[in-house]
């Protein structure tokens, strides 16, 4: 779908933000609402050669001038940016059947993580958890226009849990349903040129068929070169086009049966031949 730059001021900055401090018992939350005019048919996380509002954001590290064409930048609060919150990404279309990225990054716009790649059981809401230290967040779609959203943190930890009864306690082989689990990412390059790694977690879930980005730094940024999927062990490997740079491996925040699984970026690595 053809950008129109013409859409920049009509889109831009449309959406107010709330952000509340933390009290002696509540968590910091913050909410925010925008709209883009259009999709970008790589989302928030790839930087493709039709990207505008990505591509600017990606060199600037700033709001965009052309904010709201294929996406949003999200600026967060400092009180926000202090603390992990749990994420919620809410929206109206005039059609429907939207796929909502987010991505989050720290204010040098290095990736913390993000969010969105599935449309889960929940619904058409998006949910992820960002880590303390993420400043903004891109919200894009692959499908779609005049997409109109709302996005909610919540600090991680401190929210209020009424009920009269704590949930059951999973079985020692389970995750529990309700963590957040670590893992990393290794990568290593070979050949002309060849990237080998691992996904690293001690659940099977968040380890096994992992979505993987390969990403290679350039003048406005990281940009992904290539993607693939972890097998069953973790490994991954991906054939590349041979440019000399400095590559990393990022393997996206998802949910999987329940489970968060928290999004990690690789050692960046050099390959000079």
């Amino acid at each position: 779908m053809r950008k129109a730059p013409f859409l920049t001021l009509a889109f831009a900055l449309l959406g107010g933000v709330l952000a509340t401090p933390a009290g002696a018992s509540e968590p910091v939350t913050f909410e925010t609402s925008g709209r883009f005019a259009v999709a970008d048919v790589l989302g928030a996380w790839i930087v493709g050669p039709s990207s505008v509002t990505t591509r600017e954001f990606a060199a600037s590290c700033d709001i965009p001038t052309s904010q709201g064409v294929d996406a949003y930048v999200v600026e967060l609060s400092d009180e926000i940016s202090k603390v992990s919150a749990d994420v919620t990404l809410s929206w109206e279309a005039p059609t429907g059947g939207f796929d909502l990225h987010m991505k989050f990054t720290d204010e040098r716009c290095m990736s913390t993580g993000g969010a969105g790649w599935y449309n889960g059981p929940d619904g058409w809401d998006e949910k992820g958890t960002f880590p303390a230290g993420t400043r903004y967040i891109v919200v894009s779609g692959t499908m779609g226009a005049l997409v109109d959203f709302t996005l909610k943190a919540v600090e991680v930890g401190r929210q209020q849990t009424p009920g009269p009864a704590p949930a059951e306690s999973p079985s020692p082989s389970e995750p529990d349903p309700t963590s957040t689990v670590d893992r990393s990412v290794a990568l290593a390059l070979r050949g002309h040129l060849q990237a080998r790694g691992s996904v690293i977690s001690d659940e099977q879930v968040c380890r096994e068929g992992v979505s993987v980005i390969l990403e290679r730094k350039a003048s406005e940024g990281w940009v992904a070169v290539g993607s693939t999927s972890s097998r069953e062990d973790g490994s991954f490997e991906l054939k590349i086009s041979d440019r000399k740079g400095r590559y990393r491996a990022v393997a996206p925040e998802s949910s999987v049966a329940e489970v968060t699984c928290i999004g990690t970026v690789s050692e960046s690595q050099l390959h000079r031949h």
